[in-house]
């Protein structure tokens, strides 16, 4: 038999490992997904290592969603793995339980068997994390053990590990001890905030980058807000618009609770909750169960739209709130701006760093209420000062925040981390 021609393109193999992909997406996810697709289109391959979870819930039991174990979307290979890490998973689970084990189990690992024991487990990935062959690892979702346990044994194999931890910083998780044990075993880590590099240098990463969010530069052109607004009966009301999970630490509630104070002023105005309807938790229906009858007709829920769709929810509102109080970077900032919509924004350090107050939105105090409403009710009444911030918003993101950019930063940085490829006879960066 004749041997095949060694492949001689000079694209890198590269396996990201994440908790969450397609198609169950939230910023992160999304954000990946172009990056992985992106490069795809340039040249390289791209597999994806991540659960069975068509929704966030499928993440924490044991035996997933029952999606395809792989599949390919927009050329990158997808390949699933059971959340509960199977029978050792369970096993594991089972002594973790044992009295006095996990602390035990703790100190001698230093927090990496917490990761084997939570859900979702990295045991499931083990084995092809073992024999994968791949030019670079690139990590993400880092509030998971199993990107984190991915990037310690990809080190182990002297497989260059870049790391995308989507670290938000106001929460206890962002500084787990074993964050201080695996980021400085990565040979680059990537932040989108100047806030999250200064906090992943605090942990001990090595040689850390700023790649910012982004969005194609003709994303919206064909938005037609109008008829969103006419399938909703929203008319010409001002509409306040929150998109994305809605529950507690995205401010979802918050908002809702503002709102009841933006109606004893302006009873004309619609809040318009946008994103996935398995993705709205206890706290946000509450909020929205404490509303009136009268109140809760202004509400209009906009649920599991596509990414297609996407500019229209932009296109339909005035206002974006999104007063989360945790964030790596906030994608639906930027898609806002592209809309030339104003923002408002909670005051923690991701969102300082992309919202310019006053000048192409507001910020506001995180868990406020109040504050938010007044911040609602001043662009409410001002078309002027939201058609202003608006096109400031959107200035910035062409010259800031565009995928091309992006992508040529990843690259750049992917190319420099693998090692030289021409020549070389290559396979699939899958088990």
């Amino acid at each position: 038999m004749q041997t095949p021609p060694a492949d001689t393109r000079s694209g890198l193999r590269i396996l990201a490992v994440s908790p969450v992909y397609w198609p169950c997406v939230g910023g992160g996810e999304r954000l990946l997904g172009t990056i992985l697709e992106r490069l795809v289109e340039r040249g390289h391959e791209a597999t994806v290592l991540t659960t069975d979870a068509a929704r966030h819930p499928d993440m924490f039991g044991t035996t997933g969603a029952g999606l395809p174990p792989r599949e390919a979307r927009n050329g990158v290979q997808i390949q699933r793995i059971a959340p509960g890490g199977g029978f050792v998973g369970k096993v594991a689970r089972r002594v973790n339980r044992m009295r006095g084990v996990h602390r035990s189990l703790q100190a001698i690992t230093a927090g990496l068997s917490e990761g084997a024991t939570a859900l979702p487990s990295p045991l499931g990935f083990l084995p092809a994390l073992l024999r994968v062959q791949a030019d670079v690892v690139l990590t993400a979702n880092w509030w998971s053990a199993v990107p984190v346990v991915a990037a310690y044994v990809a080190n182990t194999r002297r497989i260059p590990v870049v790391s995308l931890p989507l670290l938000h910083i106001e929460r206890p998780w962002a500084t787990r001890r074993v964050l201080r044990r695996v980021l400085p075993l990565c040979a680059r880590t990537v932040a989108l905030t100047p806030s999250e590099a200064a906090h992943e240098r605090s942990l001990g990463a090595r040689r850390t980058a700023v790649i910012g969010g982004a969005i194609d530069a003709e994303w919206g052109r064909s938005a037609d807000g109008v008829a969103l607004r006419r399938r909703h009966g929203l008319g010409d009301h001002p509409v306040v618009a929150f998109v994305g999970r809605q529950d507690e630490f995205k401010g979802a509630p918050t908002l809702i609770r503002a709102m009841r104070l933006v109606w004893q002023q302006r009873p004309d105005a619609r809040l318009m909750l946008a994103g996935q309807s398995a993705h709205r938790d206890g706290v946000t229906k509450a909020a929205l169960e404490a509303l009136v009858p009268e109140e809760r007709e202004r509400v209009v829920e906009v649920d599991d739209f596509t990414d297609a769709e996407a500019p229209d929810v932009f296109a339909a509102c005035d206002v974006l709130a999104q007063p989360s109080i945790e964030e790596s970077f906030g994608l639906v900032l930027i898609e806002a701006w592209m809309m030339g919509r104003p923002v408002i924004g909670a005051s923690i350090p991701a969102t300082r760093d992309l919202v310019n107050d006053a000048e192409d939105g507001l910020i506001v105090p995180p868990a406020d209420p109040p504050a938010l409403a007044d911040a609602i009710l001043r662009l409410v009444a001002s078309p002027e000062t939201r058609a202003r911030m608006g096109e400031r918003g959107r200035a910035k993101v062409l010259a800031q925040y565009t995928t091309s950019t992006m992508i040529d930063a990843w690259e750049s940085l992917l190319l420099d981390v693998g090692p030289v490829l021409r020549g070389r006879q290559r396979t699939p960066p899958t088990a």
